[in-house]
């Protein structure tokens, strides 16, 4: 007998909400019990109908009552760990199931297990109620939520936010000459630059989308399922690829570029009209840039801005604010439509306190981050305007992590996410354990790769507690 392993975890928002988890003749149902556990699942050969058939079904359904939400399979190879047919193979095809009740859901390919990550399958479950207007359902249930300045708002944010799609360098690799290009440029990088540049062809895209990628849903997606504040770092193409987008800002991870900031604000700006009790807050940003001249002026992204502005032309344009506007009260700023508010850090217009360092983040274990977090001030030592708390684990600064993620052939074997649910299952209750020690005064932001619902609820129940805080 072989068998292959998966370890998942799951998340209910409330009691009408379950699902069952399922393998060759084990079927097991969850609800709010199995909140920020561990649970782990066997695929075993000798559950499998056939001598030498080695491959059985991980299955798993969603549903609120008895109503099924959402449903999702995947084939494994118990022999090799492998993955065959099924809908959980590419991260890029997960997408969250969106309304009563919201499903954020992914899947990590461990295969034979990669240099210092888990050799179980990863798979997370976040079940809740539809979190596409939760500020505005939040002041209906809670109305001194209107009352108290929007700096009582916990926020709930996406890292490298434009780090969520390929298409950028697809288009390069398409084009004659891209993957030279691409590939010179990445040795710019830090640590992973070197591994980058010395993958053949057949692996480029694979260890860019793994390396490189912190978001698997697209800003639509995210907006949806309760992200409200953005980090963007916008900037102009590294030297070596100058032929392929003269003057248009991408977020930019180093060196490798994502999703162009002008369509970035464009999405902001359509959803904003369409939700018109929701703010989103955007820090535009400069970090980890590969050289001065891709780094934007203020007057650049504020340009950008405009454009955007510009192309959609709403009936009735989204007014925006800045670190002044977070003393105002949640419904001044919507009774004059300031509902898109810049932090940027371009020239020192705000300047954040925040939990991230270099070695502390390079982990595949959850203790690290969490003693980060216990050693923050509870209000920023040196004046900054907001706290930030990252979630999420940096395990591309290891270097057998990061090498041996550039060498896969799976498409759902990013280290991020074979990280991210035993991340979610640590941060998550200390923050709503802990998370009031922190300044009510400055707003409080939890940044996560891979948003997710459940991030939002952990935002919501800290909003609820800062604004009686008062």
């Amino acid at each position: 007998m072989v068998s292959k392993g998966v370890d998942y975890y799951l998340y209910f928002g409330s009691d009408d909400l379950n699902a069952n988890v399922a393998v060759p003749k084990i079927d097991r149902r969850h609800s709010g019990e199995a909140n920020f556990h561990r649970n782990n699942m066997q695929i075993q050969s000798s559950n499998i109908r056939g001598i030498f058939n080695y491959t059985g079904r991980l299955e798993w359904v969603a549903r609120r009552g008895s109503t099924e939400a959402a449903r999702q399979w995947q084939d494994v190879n118990t022999l090799t760990g492998n993955l065959g047919n099924g809908t959980m193979k590419n991260m890029f095809a997960t997408p969250p199931r969106l309304g009563n009740p919201t499903v954020c859901w992914g899947f990590y390919d461990a295969g034979n297990g990669n240099s210092g990550l888990s050799n179980q399958h990863q798979l997370y479950i976040y079940v809740t109620r539809d979190q596409r207007r939760w500020m505005s359902d939040l002041v209906a249930r809670k109305p001194e939520v209107a009352q108290a300045p929007f700096a009582r708002f916990a926020l709930p944010g996406s890292h490298d936010a434009g780090m969520c799609t390929m298409a950028t360098v697809m288009d390069i690799f398409n084009s004659p000459g891209g993957i030279a290009a691409m590939l010179g440029a990445a040795a710019f990088i830090p640590l992973i630059g070197p591994i980058l540049a010395g993958v053949g062809r057949g692996f480029a895209p694979r260890a860019i989308a793994n390396l490189a990628m912190t978001q698997k849903d697209d800003i639509r997606a995210m907006l949806d399922s309760g992200t409200r504040y953005f980090d963007y770092r916008p900037g102009l193409m590294h030297s070596s690829l100058l032929g392929f987008a003269r003057g248009v800002r991408y977020h930019q991870h180093g060196v490798i570029p994502g999703y162009p900031y002008v369509a970035f604000l464009e999405d902001l700006l359509r959803w904003l009209d369409a939700n018109p009790g929701e703010i989103v807050v955007v820090n535009a940003n400069v970090q980890g840039m590969a050289e001065d001249r891709m780094k934007p002026s203020a007057a650049d992204v504020w340009a950008d801005f405009l454009t955007a502005r510009g192309n959609v032309r709403l009936p009735r344009p989204v007014n925006t604010g800045d670190k002044q506007h977070l003393t105002r009260t949640y419904a001044e700023l919507i009774r004059d439509n300031i509902r898109l508010i810049f932090l940027n850090q371009i020239e020192g217009e705000t300047r954040k306190y925040d939990s991230w360092t270099g070695d502390d983040y390079a982990t595949v274990t959850p203790g690290p981050i969490i003693r980060r977090f216990e050693a923050m001030h509870p209000t920023p030592p040196d004046g900054q305007d907001y706290i930030v708390l990252q979630m999420q684990a940096t395990s591309t600064n290891i270097r057998a992590v990061a090498a041996a993620s550039a060498v896969t052939t799976s498409d759902a074997s990013s280290p991020l996410l074979a990280t991210k649910a035993v991340m979610d299952a640590a941060t998550n209750p200390w923050l709503r354990a802990n998370g009031g020690r922190f300044s009510h005064e400055h707003p409080l932001v939890l940044l996560n790769d891979f948003v997710d619902n459940c991030m939002v609820d952990t935002a919501i129940q800290l909003t609820e507690a800062r604004v009686a805080r008062g």
